[in-house]
């Protein structure tokens, strides 16, 4: 997944444009977050709505639901978008920091829970998909993103609370992670750095890739979707596999 920071998206425009293009984007999100099983329901809880440039991803704190802001005070929010800019699909604040997304859903159940994998993934629709078809997942910005901004391999702090207890942390790559040598190298010299960074929490990493589909690359919740949200299989194949 790219992403791209920001200053202002969309700035610019004449506001009664983006009024236009925004009621559009409407029908667009609504589509594009069904193929990963999240329906309009879930989008007002989580906050996700239209702009101009497609929708935006509030990031929210999962024990209070209260909006995370950035270092100068603006809401945390991420842009999925309805065009991809020169390869880019969302875009994230300029000097907004790096957050994960954590469904308060996910947050319940990993916390509450000692003994439930620590499932995480690259991007916020695949964690909130399986999160709502429980399979507790924390989203990802990006494959590097579980590190501290300006560290070399600090985890996040907003993994912090969840390595506490010690337990088994799953990286789910998409189909696609061994695509080409510089991406096996990539993906591979990741998943390891964040092993060593786990290791001082009693945390072991599996790293798990999605299969391929005959369509292309699959992510965790094009599987779902494929196969009827069934997070049961899903589990149970990852158990076989991940090393």
């Amino acid at each position: 997944m790219k992403n791209q920071a920001i200053k202002n998206p969309g700035a610019g425009q004449a506001s009664g444009a983006n009024e236009i293009i925004t009621s559009h984007n409407i029908q667009w999100m609504w589509e594009d977050c069904q193929r990963s099983l999240i329906v309009k329901d879930d989008l007002q809880s989580m906050g996700w709505h239209a702009t101009p440039d497609g929708y935006a991803i509030p990031y929210r704190d999962p024990a209070t639901g209260e909006a995370i802001t950035c270092p100068d005070g603006r809401p945390y929010t991420r842009t999925r978008l309805r065009y991809p800019q020169n390869g880019v699909k969302y875009l994230s604040l300029k000097s907004g920091g790096i957050r994960c997304f954590i469904h308060p859903d996910a947050h319940e159940a990993i916390t509450k829970t000692p003994d439930l994998p620590l499932y995480l993934t690259e991007g916020e629709k695949k964690a909130a998909c399986a999160t709502l078809l429980g399979m507790p997942c924390i989203g990802l910005g990006g494959i590097w993103l579980w590190k501290q901004s300006g560290t070399e391999g600090d985890l996040n702090h907003d993994l912090l609370p969840y390595v506490q207890d010690g337990r088994d942390v799953v990286l789910i790559y998409d189909s696609d992670a061994t695509e080409t040598p510089r991406k096996t190298r990539d993906f591979a010299d990741c998943a390891r750095r964040l092993a060593v960074a786990l290791e001082p929490y009693g945390c072991r990493l599996y790293r798990f890739d999605m299969p391929p589909g005959d369509s292309g690359k699959v992510g965790l919740d094009d599987w779902l979707a494929e196969n009827d949200g069934d997070t049961i299989l899903l589990r149970e194949i990852i158990e076989g596999r991940a090393a």
